[in-house]
């Protein structure tokens, strides 16, 4: 009878250790909940524009706020060419990264890249373009 006991009780401990994991569930899509997983992990940035450029058709994105993390970099802002407000970048080379996939209807895919939204940052400068392709 006590081992019965104690097998049980080691059972439910491990079942508990087991639900304990450190993964948070931001979505039912498991690469984009993985991506925003390690962005909990990620380095954190505030970029303000500083320069004033010639009268643009849009609006600016003035404050923008970067997590970093050596394969992804995560942007929050208020608009873009798409009319989004948040944009995942993957790693095309050291300090280059590339628009990666949308998620609005499927799940993310680190493998797909949309050409000509890239971005470059060295933890002290953001380079991008919201709006236009770079040629």
């Amino acid at each position: 009878m006590k081992s019965i006991r104690r097998l049980l009780t080691l059972l439910i401990v491990k079942i508990i250790l087991v639900g304990c994991s450190e993964q948070h569930h931001f979505t039912d899509k498991n690469n984009l909940n993985n991506i925003l997983n390690n962005f909990t992990k990620g380095d954190y940035f505030t970029c303000n524009l500083k320069v004033t450029s010639e009268e643009l058709p849009y609006k600016i994105n003035k404050n923008i706020n970067l997590i970093y993390t050596k394969e992804n970099i995560g942007l929050i802002y208020k608009n873009d060419k798409w009319g989004n407000g948040n944009s995942i970048y993957n790693k095309k080379t050291e300090g280059l990264f590339e628009l990666g996939s949308s998620y609005s209807e499927k799940d993310y895919n680190s493998q797909i890249a949309t050409k000509g939204f890239g971005l470059s940052f060295d933890k002290k400068t953001l380079k991008i373009n919201l709006f236009e392709i770079e040629q």
